[in-house]
């Protein structure tokens, strides 16, 4: 009995081989959800006119970074034997970390423009930003990750957690520096910047719907 828990100990498949199969199943399956979402509002913008408004352009934006993204998650998921030196590797992590940065940017603006058409009623103000959000928005995170490239800080981040995507190399120096400055610090802070606007433009339709309905009932 003893030589047979022995020999099954011996055989079985460790613990964080089966965690690190289970978060690339999972990755794999979001990337590809993430992937047909992005290409339906992609289509459907382009094949419907009368939804062309630029909230609608913003979301665009928004979804050609998501198909980037999830497109090369999965490109490194059917490689998963990856190291420092690896050129698709390094590839993939310019790729998806500017691609992820501007999701990010372009999210955030999508606040910002609702806010100000919305609750401000700055129309032509929110209309005439879309340039500077298009030179933002893909100007400062291409910017972020060719700085991270060219001083070797992008690779292979051997983080199970990610799903076996590469990100920043861990091996680098300062590499918790480079994982805030090209991901998590701008992700918090556009959730912040996301939830702020969102919970003002909620009020504001919320109070706009209890006046209209107000002034229903008294007329």
């Amino acid at each position: 009995m003893a030589t047979l828990n022995a020999t099954l100990r011996a055989t079985s498949i460790p613990e964080h081989v089966t965690s690190s199969n289970a978060f690339i199943a999972l990755s794999a399956i979001s990337s590809f959800l993430s992937i047909c979402g992005s290409v339906a509002i992609i289509i459907t913008y382009f094949l419907w006119r009368e939804i062309q408004s630029t909230s609608r352009k913003i979301l665009v934006c928004i979804s050609i970074c998501d198909f980037i993204t999830a497109s090369g998650n999965v490109m490194t998921i059917l490689r998963p034997h990856l190291t420092r030196s690896d050129e698709l590797c390094m590839g993939q992590s310019f790729v998806t970390t500017t691609s992820t940065l501007c999701s990010f940017f372009w999210t955030s603006y999508l606040g910002l423009y609702l806010f100000l058409s919305f609750v401000r009623r700055h129309f032509r103000l929110a209309e005439n930003l879309l340039l500077i959000f298009h030179i933002t928005a893909w100007g400062i995170p291409i910017s972020i990750v060719i700085t991270a490239l060219v001083k070797g800080k992008l690779g292979y981040s051997q983080d199970f957690l990610t799903g076996g995507w590469c990100w920043i190399d861990r091996g680098a120096r300062n590499s918790l520096f480079w994982m805030l400055i090209t991901g998590k610090a701008w992700e918090v802070g556009a959730y912040i910047i996301i939830s702020v606007f969102f919970v003002v433009v909620k009020c504001h339709i919320k109070k706009e719907a209890s006046f209209f309905s107000l002034f229903s009932f008294l007329k």
